[in-house]
């Protein structure tokens, strides 16, 4: 099965900037299709959602979708590592939720 895409669409009157990407691709699993799976096969995949900045250097705007930004980001304060650990958290939570 190939995966599917779709361009993601701004809802009117929001201002379209560079939070989002450009494409999004629908889940290739059904909700509940591993409960059974036996654990020591699966292979764990993990994706970059950022763009990569030196450890301190604060003067750089991190590149975080909107929807998984830390509060920190949002109310423009200093950050640090702890904001990959968020967005982390928020993908897990929205993952299992769904």
């Amino acid at each position: 099965m190939s995966p599917e895409y779709s361009p993601v669409r701004w809802l009117p009157g929001v201002e379209i900037d560079q939070s989002a990407p450009k494409y999004l691709m629908v889940s290739q699993r059904l909700y509940g299709l591993l409960d059974d799976a036996d654990i020591s096969t699966l292979l764990v995949k993990i994706c970059d959602l950022g763009g990569a900045v030196r450890n301190g250097d604060n003067s750089s705007v991190p590149v975080t979708p909107l929807g998984l930004r830390a509060p920190g980001l949002v109310e423009n304060l200093p950050w640090d590592f702890k904001i990959d650990v968020w967005s982390l958290g928020c993908l897990i939570y929205f993952v299992n939720i769904h």
